[in-house]
This record gives structure tokens, sequence and C-alpha cells, in this order.
């Protein structure tokens, strides 16, 4: 579970190594306007583990939630961790996914501050995306995918993977923008990836569809809600000249 709360921590800290590493603060010495929440859902389906992850911050300060306020996910508390090295807060869940019934379903982001005031945001994380290749050359991979419904989601995010020794792992993201309604597609790993791994490489590829939302709490002047349903990693071998 470790493992895979420092991937979505990945996603997260993307965002976070746009700001300073102020001292945190407690919310409680903030105006609750200026309260900025940020809610993340990762589902990976090797390992069948959900994870969770909110975070509040004023400006460029994260805030640790005191005096009674918390956060909760489906009525599960999320528990806080620390960064001390970039001073960096965050409340944290790990679950089990047992059955598609448990996962496919209306999910509950409940927050309470300290002034004891509710908000409530409600997700249905998107169904998870079948993908294959289709086509390799030395240069090019290609590859298809699909999903089974129309669950919205607004993009997929793929992650490629080459191992280049016993304990290192060169890793490359990128994004693929859809519509809400899109079911199927195809798209090409870019070229640059494809060169730097070079011919006769291994590759490790996983699909993600991806939905955020922007958050109108009332009281946070801004927010967003993601959430990623990470499918089966594939491995396919590009070809050698």
């Amino acid at each position: 579970m470790k493992s895979h709360i420092h991937l979505i921590l990945g996603i997260v800290l993307l965002s976070f190594s746009l700001l300073s590493c102020s001292q945190p603060k407690d919310a409680s010495k903030v105006d609750p306007k200026d309260i900025v929440s940020e809610y993340y859902i990762d589902y990976d389906t090797d390992t069948k583990i959900l994870s969770v992850i909110a975070e509040f911050r004023a400006g460029t300060t994260y805030l640790t939630l005191d005096k009674g306020a918390y956060v909760s996910w489906d009525g599960e508390l999320l528990e806080m961790a620390l960064d001390s090295e970039i001073n960096y807060i965050y409340y944290k869940l790990s679950k089990n996914i047992t059955s598609d019934n448990e996962l496919y379903t209306t999910h509950l982001f409940t927050y309470r501050n300290h002034e004891e005031k509710l908000f409530t945001h409600q997700i249905t994380i998107p169904s998870v995306v079948d993908y294959s290749v289709t086509e390799r050359t030395p240069v090019t991979l290609r590859m298809a995918w699909q999903i089974p419904d129309q669950i919205a989601a607004d993009g997929l995010m793929v992650t490629t993977k080459k191992k280049l020794n016993s304990t290192i792992i060169k890793i490359d993201d990128f994004f693929i923008a859809t519509e809400a309604t899109q079911n199927s597609g195809t798209f090409f790993v870019p070229n640059s990836i494809v060169e730097k791994y070079g011919p006769g490489a291994a590759v490790d590829i996983t699909v993600c569809r991806k939905r955020r939302f922007d958050l109108a709490e009332g009281t946070a002047g801004t927010g967003f809600l993601l959430a990623r349903n990470c499918g089966k990693t594939i491995s396919t071998t590009i070809p050698k000249e």
C-alpha cells in the first residue's frame, strides 16, 4: 500500500513543485474562504488498491486540520501525513477493493472545518479502460483503447516504464484528452519516448482514465477533485532494426 500512495503522490507533487515551502499552519487560523481543497482518488487494477489523498492550503501554505476538523472518504477518516523536508501536509487512506460493486458506486468526500460546517463532494470513479499495442516499429508504438460504458472521463494518462537495471526504472508520462462520450480510440506513444528507450527495449505500459471536477464549496476559494482508474499493465518490446 505504501508504494501505491507514493504513486499518487507523484501526481500531487507535480503541482506542489510550483509552490514555495512555507511552514504548515493550522486551518483554524485561516479565513475559510481562503482555503483551497484538493482531493485525489487513484485505483490500480493490478494491485486492487484504492488510494485517497486530501490536501488543504492557503496560498502556498499547507494546512493541518485542528479543533475538531476532519476529512473522510465514505465515512472513513483520512490520516494526516507529513513530509517535513518540503513542509507538505496531506491526509491519506488506502483500501483493498474486493469487488466491482465496491468500486463502481457513488463515493463521498466529507470535510468538516473547525466551525463544524460540513462540505460534501460526490464522485463516481471512471470505468477501467482496455488497451493493446496494435503497431510496433523501432520508432513507433501505436495503441488502441476502448471502454465498456459511458461513465464520463476527460482524458487518458499513460505511463511507460523501461527497466534499466535491477534497481533503476525509467518512467515517462503523457496525457491524451478525450471527449466525455468517446468510448474508443487510438494513440501513439510519443516518438521521443520510443526513441529514447531504443530498439529491443522491454516496455511496460499502463493507461488510466481520469476525470477532474472544479469544486464550489461555498467557503473554499478554489479547489478540485481528481479521480483515476488505472488498467492492467501490459508489456511489449520495441522491435529491433
